[in-house]
């Protein structure tokens, strides 16, 4: 650590203007605690004592100290919502961050590629991705604990065992902060052996008597869709308009019941995405979608929507809409009341036709029939207690009409084979 200050060493692993501008507003509203951390600090540094763990053991009542002091600081008072990602080098923070956002943005690779703090803005929310040292005492600052509380929520990575972070894990839980613990690289371990990897991790949580932690995901970020827990994580993180998510809810229900098939998961992608704007009446000024359309994909699958085939439900349009129905039964009770006039065969084995005993009606009926009609995709979105009837769409098929003819010169309505 060398003899730097502590608001000097965070602002060193800073490059956020703003962020900087809220501290340094912080440090003159506390220069009093700040004095009170820095003579702590010092005093650490001249054991050289690297970390919580080392603090607790070697200077009981300087860890007292330091957590009497945390308690005291107040949460740095960032906008909107915001996550921070800690983890050692190579835990897979920055790759999670570019999935979460669904593009690239923060640096991959091997070896240590975050040296500083780096925050990456979302659609109301940021992810902070935080350097992967291994110098805890750099958390022995008021600017640090000042920043770990205002965050909307700490996410501790790891990939093999919770030994990894031991030291952050301890004084999270000193200074009483809830954390997220996100088990990544899931997909190395073979599949014989993850039930019994899950349950080590979950031991190792209960000997170590941690506190804070609020959930516990085992996910990969190479490959998001592999487990399920990807999907409660992003869910936890990043769904922070709940009356946003009602209304995407209730737009998904509405066009899988309708009997087009225009309705896709980019369709809910533009939806939210205007909504979006106008709830926090904010201008679109590029063409990045709120959420993208691979997100909006495993929505819909929360949803209860199904990405299938719906070819066991009947053509149908507007037959039942209320007006139609109504002049149905008007229609069918007007010849049922003038049977007599008509023309009519009986229901024996063998029909024969039936004069009519009053002044006869010739009924001449014009009637058409669609075949092999369908949709124009072969699959569509539906939810599986609502699918909605077929409608036609423009898919190819035959059409075949005739007139028909209730009169013992034609045959029984039969269409003709011209």
């Amino acid at each position: 650590m060398g003899k730097s200050h502590s608001h000097e060493v965070i602002r060193e692993y800073l490059q956020d203007p703003a962020t900087i501008k809220l501290l340094q507003e912080f440090q003159q509203q506390n220069a009093h605690l700040l004095q009170q951390f820095e003579k702590l600090r010092q005093e650490i540094e001249d054991q050289k004592i690297e970390s919580f763990e080392d603090l607790q053991q070697y200077d009981q009542k300087g860890a007292d100290a330091l957590v009497k002091l945390a308690t005291q600081t107040t949460p740095l008072q960032m906008q909107g919502r915001n996550i921070g990602f800690f983890g050692l080098t190579s835990t897979g923070k920055s790759t999670i961050i570019n999935k979460l956002l669904d593009r690239e943005v923060a640096k991959t690779g091997a070896g240590e590629t975050t040296t500083k703090i780096e925050p990456y803005d979302g659609k109301g929310y940021t992810l902070y991705d935080i350097p992967g040292r291994n110098d805890d005492t750099t958390y022995f600052s008021m600017e640090y604990v000042a920043f770990w509380k205002g965050l909307t929520a700490r996410v501790v990575l790891l990939t093999t065992s919770m030994k990894e972070m031991t030291k952050v894990f301890h004084l999270l839980d000193a200074i009483n902060l809830k954390y997220d613990i996100v088990v990544n690289k899931f997909d190395l371990i073979k599949q014989d052996e993850r039930e019994n990897f899950k349950a080590q991790i979950k031991q190792e949580i209960n000997q170590c008597g941690l506190k804070g932690v609020n959930n516990v995901w085992f996910v990969s970020s190479q490959n998001p869709r592999q487990f399920p827990d990807w999907i409660t994580m992003c869910h936890s993180f990043l769904d922070c308009y709940p009356d946003l998510e009602l209304e995407a809810r209730q737009f998904v229900f509405e066009e899988c019941s309708k009997t087009d098939t225009t309705f896709t998961a980019e369709t809910l992608a533009i939806f939210i995405d205007n909504r979006f704007y106008e709830l926090n009446n904010l201008k679109k000024v590029d063409q990045r979608l709120a959420r993208s359309v691979e997100s909006c994909k495993l929505d819909l699958r929360r949803f209860g929507a199904k990405f299938t085939a719906n070819s066991s439900r009947p053509y149908f349009l507007g037959h039942e809409r209320e007006d139609v129905v109504k002049h149905r039964k008007e229609f069918v009770k007007y010849f049922i009341e003038r049977e007599q006039h008509f023309y009519t065969i009986t229901n024996d084995a063998v029909p024969q036709w039936k004069t009519p005993t009053t002044t006869p009606a010739v009924l001449l009926c014009h009637d058409e029939s669609t075949y092999k009609c369908g949709e124009i995709v072969a699959k569509r979105w539906i939810m599986s207690d609502n699918a909605p009837f077929c409608n036609k769409d423009r898919g190819r098929s035959i059409m075949c009409s005739d007139l028909l003819v209730m009169h013992p010169s034609g045959p029984f309505f039969s269409l003709i084979d011209k």
